[in-house]
């Protein structure tokens, strides 16, 4: 399965080739590829009435032996993705190595993005004919329903126009509501009330309420990844309190649905913004941490989150696992692992642009090659990775997040300073005011539905 980040990127990328991206639907895709390796089955119930004749021979000790894969086994998944993988090659395509569900030909200027059985492919509006061969090349294999141009993908709408492209999980939210018997609720402005910490408390839900609380978050948690990065700090508080939440856990849960109650419409927005210089990167980013923001166990939370020109593609809220001793080092840690899909990002990128580029498609075949910004609101957070230098608070941190120290000596990420008030990461890391979250949320790329 494709990350949803790489889902991101494709959109982000479709969208800078003018492209208009195609759904296909395999049908029935586990039961097309052969198993490679004897595999025995018990005699399912009603084999007298499906094969008479075979029953007849049959023993107490008999089996029979699959001849292609059933779904439920546990050798499908794999074997369907060796299977569509072998002809997507055939066709001239070149699984990407930072995401081997991303599919690449420089000779068409076309990209395929699988999502188990879900396709999606686009080129350049140049390439129709080469489109069209693909997909019948695809129909010649499997039995394939082509849905037009994509209108939903894992759940999630998608809306395209000349200039710009939406996707939208309204429809989720609304059932979500229904679910919880929330439809007709008062809205909020935030997802947490501002300030509000999770605490400990004597007061915890029964085992019914237990399985409400988690399913609402599992819900919560699936907006998030989808096309809600705003929900990304709400998650990381909710989820850790799963296996014994509390009275005020299951409340604030309610908030954030009174939150997306507010807030059904909006939806990631990618549109065509200026043309960036040779020398610049497409991608910038923002991490920040809360020193010690857990009352409970005083772990620090860190967040970030990478936008493609003015619309996220890549976000994370994550509590930190050691407790820093400073700001100084939540802030380090937290970028260390920021830096972390900076190179992933950079490197898919570099993929993408490389292939796309050949074909003449691609806006600057030297885009990626730029390193990608990332912007910290902590100065002594830079000094300490511009500088290798021992330095007593650093002696104890661990080693893998020095790593950090690694990207900027080589030039892949250029650390810079944001004043905090600018820092898009801050709604990752801590519940803020309304006069502070809505302009983050704006700068983010979220936008009303426009349909």
């Amino acid at each position: 399965m494709a990350r949803l980040t790489t889902f991101q990127i494709y959109i982000a990328i479709a969208l800078g080739l003018h492209a208009t991206i195609y759904h296909l639907d395999v049908v029935t895709s586990f039961l097309n590829p052969k198993i490679d390796e004897e595999t025995a089955i018990a005699i399912p119930d009603g084999i007298e009435w499906l094969d008479p004749v075979l029953a007849q021979d049959l023993t107490p000790l008999s089996v029979l032996q699959l001849n292609k894969a059933l779904y439920g086994l546990m050798q499908a998944p794999r074997l369907w993705y060796k299977d569509i993988a072998a002809v997507l090659c055939s066709l001239g395509f070149t699984a990407s190595g930072a995401d081997p569900n991303l599919y690449l030909s420089s000779v068409r200027a076309m990209m395929i993005l699988l999502y188990v059985d879900d396709i999606l492919i686009c080129g350049h509006n140049n390439n129709q004919l080469q489109l069209t061969e693909v997909i019948e090349a695809l129909q010649s294999h499997y039995e394939i329903t082509n849905l037009g141009a994509v209108k939903q993908y894992l759940g999630i709408a998608v809306n395209q126009a000349k200039d710009s492209i939406q996707l939208g999980q309204s429809h989720f939210v609304a059932n979500l509501l229904a679910r919880f018997g929330l439809q007709n609720c008062n809205g909020h402005t935030t997802p947490l009330e501002p300030g509000s910490r999770s605490h400990l408390d004597t007061t915890y839900l029964s085992e019914s309420e237990q399985k409400t609380y988690q399913s609402l978050v599992g819900g919560i948690m699936y907006l998030m990844l989808g096309t809600r990065p705003d929900l990304a700090y709400s998650i990381s508080v909710l989820s850790k309190n799963t296996a014994k939440p509390q009275q005020h856990h299951l409340g604030m849960a309610k908030r954030v649905l009174r939150y997306l109650k507010q807030t059904q419409k909006q939806s990631l927005t990618f549109s065509h913004s200026k043309t960036p210089k040779a020398h610049d990167s497409p991608i910038t980013g923002f991490t920040d941490s809360d020193w010690a923001g857990d009352t409970t166990d005083r772990h620090s939370t860190s967040g970030y989150i990478f936008l493609d020109g003015q619309t996220a593609i890549s976000w994370k809220a994550k509590k930190q696992s050691l407790i820093a001793l400073s700001t100084t080092e939540a802030e380090y840690i937290g970028a260390s692992e920021a830096s972390k899909e900076a190179i992933w990002l950079h490197r898919i990128l570099h993929e993408l642009f490389s292939a796309l580029a050949k074909s003449g498609s691609a806006k600057s075949a030297a885009l990626p090659n730029a390193p990608i910004v990332l912007y910290i609101d902590n100065q002594a957070t830079i000094k300490l990775i511009q500088n290798p230098r021992f330095h007593e608070q650093t002696k104890h941190i661990e080693i893998k997040h020095h790593y950090i120290r690694e990207t900027f000596e080589h030039g892949e990420i250029d650390h810079q300073h944001v004043s905090t008030n600018n820092n898009l990461a801050d709604i990752m890391t801590k519940s803020l005011l309304a006069t502070t979250f809505w302009p983050h949320l704006h700068h983010m790329g979220l936008r009303e539905w426009t349909s």
